[in-house]
């Protein structure tokens, strides 16, 4: 609920409305008219709305002008007259040609009297650039020397060659990384990925590509986030104990200790790299994960004579991800 209550909570941008360019829907632009109005989505069955309730009672039963006085297709016209009558300079009415999927869409029924639609292209050449892609768009032999369309005109045609071409993965033979990643010792994993999917197997463990991180600021870390949280705070808790005696000979005020040490340089650590989310929020997360290293570092298992603990172990030749791991070697 704190989740969905941040996304749609209000904000002030720090603008003026009366002087910007403002996004609204047509019953709040009629009740604050505007100089200059464009209007979208003037489609059969999109605008004005109809009733897509269900009735329980028939119209002959109760009429429906005594259960709604006001139907959302008579508020739609009332606005869309009140726009009309109250726009000071220009009102520019818009609309679709075709949906999402090519479907021709009709005309809705506000736009009866109005001009002569006109059309407007969407490969036009703009007069004014809005962006490096318009502008590009206005000068097609600038773009089509560009290394980008050069390299899209090549990936199309090979598409549709039946010979294999380095755009289906094709290299050279004996290539030094495919060389290095099959020499080293392979994980369950990794076999199972070189198998199925042997492209992905030379993105992932030789050219060591990974998923970009999402670049929006989040409310909540999901599951995968905040296991990797609590890893960490385990990985820093394991090397502050090695480095003390070892997780064996620790009690459970030390343990707290090393957890409280280690939460605080994870969380130094994920600030420096990815975004987190809100001050209050972030502590909570924190506090949860200490509360899940310590509770798995205090776990009543049976002790071991000189025992050493690891967070992980690297395996088939991978880079260890901390120090800890990397002493195993």
């Amino acid at each position: 609920s704190l989740e969905m209550t941040l996304e749609t909570l209000k904000q002030d941008d720090g603008l003026e409305a009366f002087v910007s360019v403002a996004w609204m829907p047509a019953s709040a632009l009629a009740a604050s008219p505007r100089r200059y109005v464009r209007l979208l989505g003037l489609n059969s069955s999109r605008w004005p709305r109809g009733i897509s309730e269900d009735r329980l009672l028939s119209d002959h039963i109760i009429p429906t002008v005594d259960l709604d006085p006001l139907p959302i297709g008579a508020a739609d016209r009332r606005d869309f007259e009140t726009i009309l009558a109250t726009t000071e300079c220009q009102v520019v009415l818009s609309r679709s040609r075709r949906d999402s999927d090519g479907r021709l869409l009709g005309r809705s029924t506000l736009l009866q009297g109005q001009p002569n639609e006109i059309y407007l292209r969407r490969n036009a050449i703009p007069d004014h650039a809005f962006s490096e892609t318009d502008r590009l768009m206005a000068q097609p032999d600038e773009f089509r020397a560009s290394p980008q369309a050069v390299a899209a005109i090549a990936c199309w045609w090979n598409w549709h060659r039946p010979q294999i071409t380095p755009h289906d993965g094709l290299i050279r033979a004996d290539h030094p990384v495919l060389l290095a990643i099959l020499d080293r010792t392979q994980s369950a994993s990794s076999l199972r990925k070189l198998l199925r999917n042997p492209l992905s197997f030379v993105w992932h463990y030789g050219l060591r590509w990974r998923t970009p991180e999402n670049g929006a600021d989040p409310l909540v870390l999901d599951a995968l986030e905040m296991g990797n949280l609590v890893h960490m705070t385990l990985d820093q808790a394991l090397q502050i104990l090695e480095a003390g005696g070892g997780l064996g000979a620790a009690d459970t005020s030390r343990i707290a200790v090393a957890v409280d040490e280690a939460a605080a340089e994870a969380a130094r650590l994920w600030e420096s790299e990815r975004a987190v989310p809100p001050h209050i929020i972030w502590r909570r997360t924190l506090d949860e994960a200490r509360l899940l290293s310590g509770r798995a570092l205090t776990y009543d298992d049976a002790r071991l004579a000189n025992p050493r603990s690891y967070s992980e172990v690297p395996f088939g030749g991978a880079e260890p991800k901390s120090a800890a791991a990397s002493s195993t070697a």
